[in-house]
């Protein structure tokens, strides 16, 4: 619903704490979702099953899928979550989370 950064993070975590995200995409359209400053595991996806459990900084998710993703916040700092497809990105598709 807002285009560009919310004044607000998605959400705000403490160093170290272990953090779970739960991407739905609810268009036809496949997206590449890029998370800065973090690498993460996919814990569950609904398309295909899950390959080995490789570090990530991206995912991609097909239309109608939700993905799962786990990654320890220990780097501190303001963090960018968004659809790597630059016109998507433009129109929205990017929001921010704070680890302190």
């Amino acid at each position: 619903g807002i285009a560009n950064l919310a004044d607000d993070p998605l959400f705000r975590v403490e160093r170290g704490q272990t953090v779970v995200v739960k991407t739905e995409n609810k268009t036809g359209w496949i997206h590449g979702m890029h998370v800065h400053g973090h690498h993460f595991k996919i814990l569950s996806r609904q398309r295909e099953e899950l390959p080995s459990l490789h570090w990530r900084d991206t995912f991609i998710i097909d239309g109608d899928e939700i993905v799962e993703i786990a990654f320890v916040a220990d780097n501190p700092g303001k963090w960018l979550i968004h659809c790597h497809m630059v016109e998507h990105m433009a129109g929205g598709m990017v929001t921010w989370f704070e680890v302190s």
